[in-house]
């Protein structure tokens, strides 16, 4: 046992996200890690509604991202894509599928239907992380006000999984550590329940992540990764650690809705919504 103790030990490397074994992390994940990491800065923002969106007007260090000043992705930072004499305007609501995360502007699917439909032009609102519920705000708040012709959401399983979420930090190992909108199916429809959402001072505020607000709802959130106070001594054995690793302990069933109910729902709500929006845009026909 000793001897085993002591091999972990000398196996173990500490980096600035924490002890690393064999090339992957040690639990306990520790809150303070975390929140001092963000990979995609200054890619994403956090946004106190959405959670994290796409900066306005930025470009990453390596050229690769850009976005124009609504936090549109483009190919030059703060210049809008898209015809100058475009017959109709699309947008595009989606993750990082949309986006085109490590992807060249001109290889994501938006830039390539753009070039398809000249007489058109394309809006890329895609997030990276984004879950269903993110693109249900972002479509309400950044999207309507361009007046769109066409909507196309993007969906995929990991979107409708994460609407489930309520802290980026659960989700993603370390590049997406803001929290993260969650609804709830009430008599008055779909309602936020932790808004505004919280900055990263007011997370790192809570010394364990099960002292966060909300974190019972959060289908993420596995306890036995985290760093509890009840085994606070324990974490001083590397086998202990190991094992907590390798067997996450206390995973349960969060609060709030089920995943179908409440993307169903989301999913509902945008329909009703673009219906809406249609049947307002068109003109009533005089007398």
């Amino acid at each position: 046992m000793t001897l085993a103790e002591v091999a972990l030990r000398l196996s173990a490397t500490e980096t600035p996200a924490g002890t690393m074994l064999w090339g992957k992390p040690l639990a306990p994940r520790r809150l303070p890690f975390l929140l001092d990491n963000s990979a995609l800065e200054p890619l994403l923002s956090f946004d106190p509604t959405l959670g994290w969106t796409v900066a306005p007007n930025s470009r990453t260090s390596d050229g690769l991202y850009s976005s124009a000043d609504e936090g549109i992705r483009t190919s030059t930072a703060g210049i809008q894509s898209g015809a100058e004499n475009a017959t109709c305007r699309i947008a595009l609501v989606g993750d990082s599928h949309t986006f085109g995360l490590e992807l060249k502007f001109e290889e994501t699917w938006s830039y390539l239907l753009e070039r398809h439909l000249p007489e058109c032009q394309v809006l890329n609102f895609g997030v990276f992380g984004y879950s269903l519920c993110q693109m249900y705000l972002r479509y309400r708040r950044d999207v309507l006000p361009f007046q769109p012709d066409i909507v196309i959401l993007a969906l995929s399983s990991n979107s409708t999984n994460r609407t489930m979420g309520v802290y980026g930090l659960t989700m993603f190992p370390a590049e997406i550590p803001w929290a993260h909108p969650r609804l709830q199916i009430t008599d008055a429809g779909l309602t936020p329940s932790n808004q505004p959402l919280p900055r990263l001072e007011e997370i790192g505020a809570a010394k364990w992540v099960s002292d966060l607000p909300y974190i019972d709802y959060d289908r993420f959130y596995i306890p036995g990764k985290w760093e509890l106070k009840r085994w606070h001594y324990l974490y001083n054995s590397y086998l202990f650690r190991l094992y907590v690793t390798r067997y996450p302990l206390g995973k349960r069933q969060p609060k709030g809705d089920s995943a179908e109910t409440l993307n169903q729902a989301l999913l509902r709500a945008f329909v009703q919504t673009a219906e809406s929006v249609a049947l307002n845009s068109v003109a009533p026909v005089s007398s």
